[in-house]
């Protein structure tokens, strides 16, 4: 049977009556795991938009008849088919 890890789990563990080196391990491996995350940095939040990103710029957002023309532009030199290799 697996054990339900979907509700919290306590911040407190009871290590009574755990031999002594195996105890000092335990807390040292909590330790060391606070401090690999306290460096890593909070966890990722929802991703943001690309807008949302970059609005501190304070540019312009393209409206679409911009950016279609953009797109028209860019591929505009691109070959509508594949070339011929016996031409």
């Amino acid at each position: 049977m697996t054990p339900d890890t979907t509700y919290p789990l306590p911040s407190t563990v009871d290590l009574t009556g755990l031999p002594e080196p195996f105890a000092r391990e335990v807390v040292r491996l909590i330790a060391e795991e606070r401090r690999r995350q306290a460096a890593a940095g909070p966890p990722p939040t929802e991703r943001q938009s690309i807008i949302g990103m970059f609005a501190h710029l304070g540019l312009p957002t393209p409206t679409l008849e911009e950016f279609q023309q953009a797109r028209r532009e860019m591929w505009a030199d691109c070959l509508r088919e594949s070339p011929d290799p016996d031409k």
